[in-house]
This record gives C-alpha cells, structure tokens and sequence, in this order.
C-alpha cells in the first residue's frame, strides 16, 4: 500500500476579496432597506398596487440581510466558518433580488453574485489559519548547534548506536545502567 501525497493549499486572495465584495454589496442592501422603509418609492407608479406591509417586510428582511451579509464578509475575511460565510452571501444575493425594486439592487445583486463565487471557489483555505497557527506554535524557538549536540554512544554488547540518555539498547536489549552504578 503507497501512502497518499497530499499536496498544500494554495493561499490566494479570494476570501478576501470576496469577504469586501459581500459586505459593500450588504451596505447597498441597507441602503436599499432605508429607501424602501422612508418611502422613496412612493412615487412609482406600482405604489398604488403593492401594500405598504410589503415595503415594510422588504426593508426589514433588507436589513436583516445586510446583518447576515455584514457578519459573513467578516467570517470569508478571516477565512473562518466557511458555512455561515457562504449562507450569508446567497442571503445578500437574496436582498439584492428584493431590492431590485430600488436602482441600488441590481449592484448589490452583481456584487454579491461575485462575491459568493469567490467565496465558494476557496472553500478549502477555509480554517487554515488556525492549522497555520497551531503548527507555527510548536515549532522551536532556537536549534541547538551541532557541536553541542550529544552524540550517541555505542552499545558495549553489540556494537549498535544508541542514544546517550538510553537505558536499554534498542537493537539487543542490554542494560546500560549496571554500567553507571
């Protein structure tokens, strides 16, 4: 059976760029849900067909939308909660499908599309960070140079190196501490 390589993960830059793209497109989501909830529609010409209930409910899911997006920009900058990152962003899509009502939408619908595939393509740099850093936190601080390292001594029964702070050789199983007392 041959192990399996296992090749590293890329580092690119596009949970960051995604993570910026979602939050500006959530930004034009609360800019959205503001105009729908001071009436800035009042004056098109489907106001007297759509109840104001509905502008209500679509600036509040706007701005909860801008929330959810807001946090998820956040989580795809750190590369973490690759998950919560990913459903923010289909809900910042969401918003901008609601918002397209209001100019601001169709931005916030291009922005986030965008932003989503960014996120969805560097699904695997998720999390990494953290591996980074509990690898980097165990590595040593110093070496110790070669001329002070100890240097194996040699098994009086059977002639094998071992090392010096061994007790039992490794190779025929002599005692090596009836020869220090």
């Amino acid at each position: 059976m041959t192990p399996v390589q296992q090749y590293p993960i890329k580092i690119t830059g596009y949970p960051t760029a995604g993570g910026i793209l979602i939050i500006i497109a959530s930004g034009f989501c609360l800019a959205s849900g503001v105009m729908l909830l001071f009436g800035i529609l009042r004056f098109s010409y489907y106001y007297y067909y759509i109840s104001r209930s509905i502008y209500l409910f679509g600036s509040v899911f706007l701005f909860f939308c801008f929330a959810i997006g807001l946090a998820s920009g956040i989580f795809s900058i750190k590369r973490t909660h690759y998950n919560i990152a990913f459903i923010g962003a289909i809900f910042v899509i969401i918003g901008g499908c609601i918002a397209v009502l209001v100019i601001l939408g169709i931005v916030c619908l291009i922005l986030g599309t965008i932003g989503t595939i960014f996120i969805g393509i560097s699904r695997r740099e998720f999390g990494l960070k953290y591996i980074y850093q509990q690898q980097l936190q165990y590595q040593p601080v110093f070496q110790v140079p070669v001329q002070q390292q100890i240097q194996p001594r040699i098994c009086v029964k059977c002639n094998s190196a071992i090392p010096a702070d061994s007790v039992f050789c490794a190779y025929c199983g002599y005692n090596h501490k009836k020869e220090s007392v």
